[in-house]
């Protein structure tokens, strides 16, 4: 029996053979610029007794057409469906009505309403402690990151603009030798708001999505936010955590502003349009107005979910359609236009694309990362003005930059280092595309009972038997005509999960990266070349052995050519803090494949067999240190292992 039920318990009377239409769609497949479908299911009721009572609570929404509009319910032999609004008229012995499962202010807030304008009343102020007591607290942040929705992140900024002269400083600064974040301003300068030093928090990804959904009215909920999702955080260009006392009295204010204030410029919809495209997120969210919650799963989640719906039994007709058209994407990240870090000749590029088949559709994602500056931190060239008692920073403007922190790195024994990493492109984030590239589409008519069809979701995964195997699948639309029957008819358009990731995907270096920067913190640097169709290799993790103590390098995911040009350049970090205290020889091994040999300035190394590893020593000091002026007097190229 299909029932529409209003906030009093009132159930419209309606005609026994009244059959409402229904599509619901899967948010991976919709349009990128489309969260909601603007669904309406037209009806007629009588004008009985009961039915004025049922329509008695309507108010206006529009006087010029008489309309009115009130919240309802929608059941089907006891199971509940849906939740939507009634929008209805008096019309000729009859009211004319109209089942809306849109998502009425909920969309409407999705195009208007900017992150920086929710009221997250999540700032945080300590109205007058000790500059010691605030480092305490920033170091905290690093230290113990699952207590926290933010952390105070070094990272480099060579884009400032102090008193009309360009000088370099670092947001965040983490003092090494005395093992704190340092905010305390050097001889001479009194003024929070004078001083070099900048402090702002970047907060997790995870957390700025659950404060957007709950300003929607929803609950979070989903596999997405788990511990290693929480690694993920939202940089921002700001410094707005000092105030400006008097450094003398050691007593300043200090405080966190709200997250919103951190977060980007951009609308709601926009943002999670981003985190749906993002082939490093690739996330739905799944809106549920009967439960008030909104799930956020990553295609990966869905995919490796073991729990299914198994319609087998009530599959009446099976059509398999062609390989869809598309056959490939390239797929690259919007390089942030306000960082020179970006720019070359005159151009701004991004760094690396992700090609998927013959790579024929191009998608550029308005979202991206920082660079290295060194092995533990990254870095910007982001314009700040430094006036008197006034800094002027650019609008934190998309694309929306998003980098990862491990936890605090020992660098040697006792001594730690907040580490981050950029969240670059890799092989890893070419599933989904890989998937819809060349997955087989199905469409199936099946007759499911009532319980079965209240437990289908979109972005859950079926199966059912066909040609001899059970197919996995996962849907991307529902349709049928919703009645007051104990069974209903359904037309199912979903993609099948056999065979549906042959398409090959590789990373392509866009420009050959800069330079980087190196502050004392590394032992060398490496970049490698793999034929990942040859060799099979997609990534390789240089090792380093000295003193008996184990350091892993950051994981070479981009190849150079043939010839050692371009790829990815990576780290191989060191026990030492002094730029000229590196180790005259060290023992690199290498896990994935036996290399054909390492090179640097025409020296080779050969690798011998070890347990379970490659392995050679490599005899060389990587800089020329000039102990008395505390310069790096030589950088003489990345060590290049070849495959």
């Amino acid at each position: 029996m299909l029932e529409i039920i209003n906030e009093r318990g009132e159930v419209m009377e309606v005609s026994d053979n009244l059959s409402i239409p229904v599509e619901r769609y899967n948010p991976l497949f919709n349009d990128s610029d489309k969260f909601f479908q603007d669904i309406t299911y037209p009806g007629k009721a009588p004008i009985s007794p009961a039915n004025k009572a049922f329509f008695s609570g309507g108010h206006y929404v529009d006087t010029e057409n008489s309309l009115y509009e009130f919240p309802v319910r929608i059941s089907v032999s006891g199971f509940m469906l849906f939740k939507g609004v009634c929008q209805f008229k008096i019309g000729n012995n009859a009211y004319d009505f109209t089942l809306k499962v849109n998502f009425g202010a909920l969309a409407s807030n999705f195009k208007t309403v900017k992150l920086t304008d929710i009221r997250t009343n999540d700032s945080y102020g300590s109205p007058l402690v000790t500059t010691a007591g605030w480092e305490i607290h920033m170091k905290d942040t690093c230290v113990n990151p699952h207590k926290y929705n933010y952390a105070f992140l070094p990272v480099f900024n060579d884009g400032v603009e102090y008193f009309g002269e360009e000088v370099s400083t670092t947001t965040n600064l983490w003092d090494y030798a005395n093992q704190k974040f340092k905010i305390t301003p050097p001889s001479g300068k009194q003024i929070a708001l004078d001083y070099m030093v900048f402090n702002t928090p970047y907060f997790k990804l995870t957390y700025l999505i659950k404060k957007t959904i709950e300003a929607l009215g929803f609950v979070a909920t989903g596999n997405f936010f788990t511990t290693q999702n929480d690694q993920i955080y939202v940089w921002n260009p700001y410094n707005c955590t000092l105030w400006g006392q008097d450094f003398s009295n050691d007593g300043i204010y200090l405080a966190i502003q709200n997250s919103a204030f951190y977060a980007p410029d951009a609308a709601i919809g926009e943002f999670f349009k981003i985190l749906r495209e993002d082939p490093r997120l690739k996330l739905t969210f799944s809106f549920d107005l009967l439960n008030a919650t909104i799930r956020v799963d990553s295609f990966s989640d869905i995919m490796n979910d073991p729990e299914h719906e198994d319609i087998s039994e009530y599959i009446e007709e099976i059509t398999e359609m062609e390989v869809k058209s598309t056959y490939g994407f390239s797929i690259t990240l919007a390089p942030d236009t306000q960082d020179a870090n970006f720019l070359t000749n005159a151009t701004y590029l991004p760094t690396a694309r992700l090609v998927v088949g013959d790579g024929s559709k191009a998608i550029e994602v308005s979202a991206n990362s920082l660079k290295y500056h060194n092995a533990d931190m990254l870095k910007c060239k982001r314009k700040v003005t430094r006036r008197k008692a006034a800094v002027v920073f650019s609008s934190n403007t998309l694309p929306l930059r998003l980098i990862r922190f491990t936890g605090m790195r020992e660098a040697e024994p006792g001594k730690f280092i907040p580490h981050c990493e950029p969240m670059e492109l890799s092989t890893a984030h070419a599933r989904f595309y890989e998937f819809i590239a060349s997955a087989k589409k199905i469409t199936s008519i099946a007759t499911v009972p009532v319980s079965v069809l209240s437990r289908l979701d979109t972005s859950k995964k079926l199966q059912f038997y066909y040609q001899g195997v059970n197919v996995p699948a996962i849907l991307e639309k529902l349709a049928y005509d919703m009645q007051g029957k104990a069974r209903v008819k359904v037309k199912i358009d979903c993609y099948s999960l056999l065979n549906s990731a042959a398409k090959t995907s590789r990373v392509e270096q866009v420009i050959i990266p800069d330079a980087e920067s190196y502050d004392g913190y590394t032992v060398d640097v490496l970049c490698a070349f793999f034929n990942t169709q040859v060799t099979g290799i997609t990534t390789v993790i240089p090792v380093c052995i000295k003193a008996g103590k184990v350091l892993n390098a950051q994981e070479i995911k981009v190849s150079t050519d043939d010839k050692g040009l371009g790829g990815q350049k990576a780290f191989l970090l060191t026990n030492s803090t002094e730029p000229g205290d590196h180790p005259p020889s060290y023992e690199l091994r290498i896990k994935e494949s036996k290399p054909r040999y390492a090179e640097r300035m025409g020296v080779k190394y050969l690798f011998a067999q070890g347990d379970g590893y490659w392995y050679t020593t490599i005899h060389e000091t990587l800089y020329n240190y000039d102990q008395a002026n505390s310069l790096l007097n030589g950088y003489f190229g990345p060590l290049w292992i070849v495959f």
